[in-house]
């Protein structure tokens, strides 16, 4: 073969490859980064708790699969949900809809926590009132009693502070809220800098940011599953912070149906006890 012939030959083969991936690529949709179609990134850091001391590579796992189904649930298109560093957890979502709602609904810190409800559901006098109905909701317990959001910042926060072995959690919550619309920017933070970040700007100058400190929580009546954000009812309670029994307490969750005898046949979800949760259980039920 000649010099000539052999550069046309190659010249011929680059030219076929050229044009077989111009064809590649015009069949292929171009991925574009958060920088070009929008989205946001979210970086979340674990931390030790009371009842979690440590940070372990399984519970960063864990948490990483119950984002990625919330994450599910927004219909986001090719999201990136990966570890980062030691304690880090990064999550990219491209081209989202709302991202408010995203923030809120991945972010949110699942934790399991079982009250003897009557003892500690806490009434206008900042007191638990168990013999009161309209505290407690007395058959319609969770429905009935429930107050708004704002309402319940401020029978909160005049609570005094107690650190005992059975709390949730061991520090203060800030809520940062308007008094002319009674309105609550976010659901606790963790001082009052990162509540007042929640405050639009042209607001921030009328925003008062209230501490409920511990022994006291702030809980939401139940919600229907799947219920958007802005379509939840403003019903709350306030609770004296004594867990009874705790996530960590129990074990192989599932879901699964009413099956047995008379069964309804709707959604249930099974558990087992650890040891530990076995003695708490009769404990706790004992004394109720």
């Amino acid at each position: 073969m000649t010099d000539r012939r052999r550069n046309l030959f190659v010249l011929l083969l680059v030219t076929g490859l050229l044009i077989g991936s111009l064809v590649v690529l015009t069949q292929k949709p171009t991925k574009l980064g958060l920088d070009l179609q929008g989205g946001v990134e979210l970086v979340y850091e674990a931390r030790p708790s009371p009842q979690s001391p440590t940070v372990t590579q399984e519970g960063l796992d864990r948490a990483i699969d119950v984002m990625r189904e919330r994450v599910d649930q927004l219909g986001v298109a090719e999201p990136e949900i990966q570890r980062s560093g030691e304690a880090q957890i990064l999550v990219s979502l491209p081209d989202v809809e709302d991202q408010d709602e995203a923030i809120e609904q991945v972010g949110q810190v699942a934790q399991l926590a079982f009250y003897d409800w009557e003892v500690n559901v806490i009434g206008a006098d900042g007191k638990p009132a168990p013999d009161d109905p309209e505290v407690t909701g007395g058959p319609s317990a969770g429905n009935a009693g429930a107050i708004s959001l704002y309402e319940a910042v401020l029978r909160a926060k005049g609570r005094p502070a107690k650190v005992e072995k059975n709390n949730s959690r061991d520090t203060s919550l800030f809520y940062a809220v308007d008094k002319d619309s009674r309105r609550v920017f976010d659901l606790g933070e963790d001082t009052r800098a990162e509540a007042l970040q929640n405050v639009p700007r042209a607001l921030r100058g009328k925003a008062t940011v209230h501490e409920v400190k511990p022994d006291t929580v702030i809980v939401r009546a139940e919600q229907p599953e799947n219920t958007q954000s802005d379509r939840k009812t403003n019903r709350w309670f306030v609770l004296k912070d004594d867990v009874a029994l705790r996530g960590t307490d129990i074990k192989n969750p599932e879901q699964g149906f009413d099956q047995g005898a008379g069964g309804s046949g709707q959604p249930i979800v099974t558990f087992e006890f650890t040891d530990k949760g076995r003695d708490t259980w009769q404990d706790v039920t004992r004394r109720i």
